[in-house]
């Protein structure tokens, strides 16, 4: 069964809200939806907000197949930035492992409110 989720677009962002029992493949198949849409090439800021989720499982591999994903991405949009919300243990170990990952090339960060990640971004409310 899919995750619930709701994505907002605005002009350069997308925010992803995910709900309940997450799994790191629901991700990934989001994201590669998101990066298959024609104006993913505009997209300046991305926002992966873990508030909502009851709990968030990945294993390695899924990390790395996440990261191989999104260098691939990379060479179409090399501007996209990350922010990953949420207070979960495993949603701060997943922003960590993927950054340690060598195919990792967007900037992402981790942090525990919206707020911060929207400033961060420089995206207004």
């Amino acid at each position: 069964a899919a995750m619930p989720h709701r994505i907002t677009r605005s002009e350069t962002l997308t925010h992803t809200e995910y709900f309940g029992d997450v799994h790191i493949d629901e991700l990934i198949t989001r994201v590669r939806i998101g990066q298959a849409r024609s104006d993913f090439t505009g997209r300046r800021q991305s926002i992966h907000d873990f508030t909502a989720a009851q709990s968030f499982h990945a294993d390695p591999l899924a990390v790395i197949e996440l990261a191989a994903t999104d260098s691939g991405a990379y060479f179409t949009n090399r501007l996209l930035r990350i922010a990953v919300v949420g207070t979960l243990p495993s949603v701060a170990a997943l922003v960590r492992d993927y950054a340690a990952v060598p195919l990792t090339k967007f900037e992402v960060r981790h942090f525990a409110g919206l707020d911060e990640a929207r400033r961060w971004l420089g995206v207004a409310d």
